[in-house]
């Protein structure tokens, strides 16, 4: 959602052996770049893992080509690569094993914390997501969690404040100061 405003990418189709070139859904991927050194192919659902996959076609023994793409034709690789679904052996290199982080909207993958799961494997409804290195899975798994808590812990408090009002929400020490505090007839000449 931010990558426009962020950096200025150029999109590409890939085509095995150059072949059918004119119609994108012919392509064998999708990939961006920035620069001749920072390419990356897109797996689906919001995932882009880094390539080389353009550089390739430089090789001597490649036959493969690639073109840039219009904003409609980016628009069409997209929606075909959503409806393969992510390539699951496809990982960032060095970050095999890792998993993935999961988000509810493109918007949020800015943020590893906003991630609402870290899966092994990506599934159809997992629409956005990151690869993980190795030691960011246990670390960000560990987050999540607490951070699961903490909302399921927030919803039960203000749910039992809506029952039972405010002191039903208070710790229980200060419940029993509450107690003490409250004047009964006959105490005190009242």
């Amino acid at each position: 959602m931010f990558e426009l405003y962020l950096t200025d990418y150029q999109y590409f189709a890939l085509f095995e052996g150059g072949r059918g070139m004119a119609d994108v859904g012919n392509a064998v991927g999708l990939y961006r770049s920035i620069g001749s050194h920072d390419e990356q192919r897109y797996v689906g659902h919001g995932v882009w893992t880094p390539s080389d996959g353009l550089s390739k076609t430089y090789e001597r023994n490649s036959y493969d080509d690639y073109r840039e793409v219009s904003a409609a034709e980016l628009g069409r690789l997209r929606r075909l690569a959503d409806d393969r679904g992510p390539v699951k052996h496809e990982r960032r290199d060095g970050f095999e094993g890792g998993g993935f982080a999961v988000f509810r909207h493109e918007a949020d993958m800015v943020d590893l914390r906003s991630a609402y799961a870290v899966v092994d494997e990506l599934l159809p409804e997992h629409r956005y997501a990151l690869p993980l290195a190795p030691f960011e899975q246990d670390q960000l798994a560990s987050i999540v969690a607490l951070l699961a808590a903490h909302r399921r812990a927030r919803a039960t408090a203000t749910r039992l404040v809506g029952d039972r009002g405010r002191r039903a929400a208070l710790p229980s020490h200060t419940q029993r100061r509450c107690d003490h505090t409250k004047s009964t007839p006959g105490r005190h000449g009242r």
